[in-house]
């Protein structure tokens, strides 16, 4: 059963939760999908013209930028690449390489190949 004033699909979109902070949750922080869409971006990347190397995240972030529709800052992104480098599965990170990008040696993101 839906509550009066909201639909079905409404409640469905919504995951069924309300629009306060739950537990756990701080208001005005970074949600769960700006870094979900990065991070799927991301791994995009590197299934496509950048398969096999690895990136710093400062070209990642910049790649990221250029790939995603408009309507996402540089801002919000930089804050989710900090995530994404913290637990990059299904990616892989290394502690030092060279930027396939910018040629600077630096930890690096990259998807191995099977």
């Amino acid at each position: 059963m839906v509550p009066e004033g909201k639909s079905a699909q409404a409640k469905a979109a919504d995951g069924g939760r309300s629009g306060t902070p739950g537990e756990g949750e701080q208001e005005g922080s970074m949600s769960y999908s700006t870094e979900n869409f990065v991070r799927r971006a991301v791994v995009g990347l590197f299934r496509g013209e950048y398969a096999g190397k690895f990136l710093c995240s400062g070209c990642l972030i910049t790649l990221t930028h250029r790939h995603m529709q408009r309507g996402w800052r540089k801002s919000e992104i930089e804050r989710s690449m900090e995530a994404v480098f913290k637990s990059p599965e299904p990616l892989t990170r290394v502690p030092t390489s060279i930027c396939a990008v910018c040629q600077k040696t630096t930890p690096c993101l990259g998807a191995l190949r099977p």
